[in-house]
């Protein structure tokens, strides 16, 4: 219901009592400088009204001076402002129905909703509504948007800020900000029945409390205060709920942050799954021109595993860009395609690239094919290319397989035996290889040393998460044996990648000869050559497809 006038002028008075009050200081101010200057005689009153201009000038530039000083050097560039105003829910205008996925938190945010809107019927009954909310999880998955919609379905104000903007490096004024935020919620709550205070980002100021020597005391204090006044909106019948986002672990958080009563509930996020991005893809895509028919949303659903709905709108937002520079009248596969590549991979580079280095790629990234392609299940292909994008030469595109929530060790090797068919690839050429191996090296000791140090996968047998403690605490022979257990692996998936290729010889030549002569090879050009190799070769295929339904 919205507030009368009388409601409204009492409400803006509050909110701007300072300006009122300085307002009405200077006017009496002024009233009584022309009372004393009518009460002169003629001649000085005169002479006081010719010097009054430049008196003005010379006070106005001193007042300005001394404000911007007060307020850039002594207590920050805001003044302990806060940079959040309220929305009313109409103004900010997101249903449930524009939240894709997510299913089972749209279930709990549905309750929180229909608790705010029978508020009074629990004060009448003596049960505490719910006065704070923590949602948890990865950058990009819509939980600003999620809290715009639960202020728009309870028909109350939404009010919003971040955790980066209470800090502050002056003391005191990290404090302040949080006292002066509360203070607003309060007043549009006593005006407008309830308030949804959004606080995004409030790791900046929620963290693990330090209390040595190098304590950070001033977000310490700000902390305290933003305690202070959650235990204050539960203890009093301000309806009040706090709405907090964060994309840092839960146990990054201070204990007193999270205790019940502080954060009643908290929502945990995770990346959409295949179903969830099938109906982003279609929702994104709604609110564009596409080839329906030639645009399999399923395939490319399959494709984008572990991206969250920011990257899937961000990949239908650069295709259509891309599609309106090629005029084309509506997004096509070939526009998808290059904006995913654009994303994921960068821009080409102009670059001319000499041809025994081109070359050498060709074997490099016809290696990494094969050897993915036969001996890593988790992952499918995509695309492989020699064309120079950010600091690589080449790269074979790659979208992982989720049907799995953990990984066994078969796995892991395919894994790393996909990362040296690039080394594998040179050296059977070539007798030696080049630096571009530095990167697959670098993945392929790290998966090998959190098999060992983390998933007791190693031949010696030793078990424990040995990441878990410092190195420190480890003797030495058990750090060389831990040491020779991840070589033993790096060493064995070599030997196994380099058999396979030359075994498969022949598939890399001529995936290599395709490479040279069209720069980049897709999806079904992939999957021909195979054809054509299996064929010959009298070897049942692998499909490309293989662990993902293409509708």
């Amino acid at each position: 219901m919205r507030p009368d006038f009388k409601k409204k002028m009492r409400l803006w008075l509050q909110l701007n009592r300072t300006v009122v009050i300085v307002v009405a200081i200077t006017a009496g101010m002024i009233a009584l400088a022309i009372w004393g200057i009518a009460s002169l005689e003629s001649y000085p009153r005169t002479q006081l009204l010719a010097q009054t201009p430049i008196y003005l000038l010379k006070q106005t530039v001193g007042t300005f001076l001394w404000v911007f000083i007060i307020i850039k050097f002594l207590q920050g560039d805001e003044d302990a402002s806060i940079r959040s105003s309220p929305y009313q829910s109409a103004k900010v205008d997101v249903h449930f129905s524009d939240v894709i996925g997510a299913a089972d938190i749209k279930e709990e945010a549905l309750d929180i909703v229909a608790l705010l809107k029978r508020e009074r019927n629990l004060h009448s009954t003596g049960a505490r509504a719910i006065r704070g909310v923590l949602m948890i999880g990865p950058p990009g998955c819509g939980k600003t948007y999620l809290a715009k919609a639960i202020a728009t379905e309870a028909g109350i104000p939404f009010l919003s800020t971040s955790g980066s903007e209470m800090s502050d490096v002056y003391v005191g004024v990290g404090a302040k900000k949080i006292r002066d935020l509360f203070s607003q919620a309060r007043m549009q709550a006593k005006e407008y029945g309830a308030c949804i205070l959004f606080i995004d980002e409030i790791d900046s100021i929620g963290k693990k409390r330090s209390f040595g020597a190098n304590a950070d005391l001033e977000t310490n204090k700000t902390l305290n205060q933003l305690l202070v006044e959650m235990d204050g909106i539960t203890k009093s019948k301000d309806a009040i709920t706090v709405i907090a986002a964060t994309n840092a672990p839960e146990d990054m958080l201070d204990p007193a942050l999270l205790r019940a009563g502080r954060f009643d509930r908290k929502l945990y996020y995770n990346l959409p799954d295949r179903e969830d991005r099938e109906a982003l893809f279609t929702y994104f895509l709604s609110k564009t021109r596409y080839d329906a028919g030639g645009i399999s949303v399923p395939f490319w659903a399959g494709i984008t595993s572990y991206r969250s709905p920011a990257d899937i709108e961000n990949i239908v937002s650069e295709s259509d860009i891309i599609a309106s520079r090629k005029k084309h009248d509506r997004i096509e596969v070939e526009d998808l395609s290059e904006a995913l590549e654009r994303i994921e991979l960068g821009l080409r580079r102009k670059r001319k690239v000499a041809p025994h280095e081109r070359e050498a790629t060709a074997y490099h990234e016809a290696g990494h094919l094969v050897a993915i392609h036969y001996l890593s299940p988790l992952q499918n292909l995509f695309k492989i290319s020699i064309v120079f994008r950010k600091e690589t030469l080449g790269v074979v595109h790659t979208f992982a397989r989720e049907e799995n929530l953990f990984r066994e060790r078969e796995e892991f090797m395919g894994y790393i035996e996909g990362l040296l068919g690039g080394y594998a690839g040179e050296k059977i050429k070539y007798g030696s290889t080049s630096s571009g191996v530095v990167s697959d090296f670098k993945h392929a000791m790290l998966t090998a040393h959190g098999m060992v140090f983390r998933h007791g996968m190693g031949k010696g047998g030793h078990l424990g998460d040995y990441t878990s403690i410092s190195s420190a605490a480890l003797s030495e022979q058990l750090k060389r044996e831990l040491n020779e257990d991840v070589e033993d692996i790096l060493s064995a998936g070599l030997k196994k990648t380099e058999q396979l290729l030359k075994k498969k010889w022949d598939l890399v030549e001529a995936f290599v000869q395709e490479l040279l002569q069209h720069d980049e090879l897709e999806l079904m050009a992939i999957q021909n050559i195979i054809d054509q190799y299996e064929a010959a070769d009298g070897h049942q295929k692998r499909g490309l497809e293989h662990g993902i339904s293409f509708a």
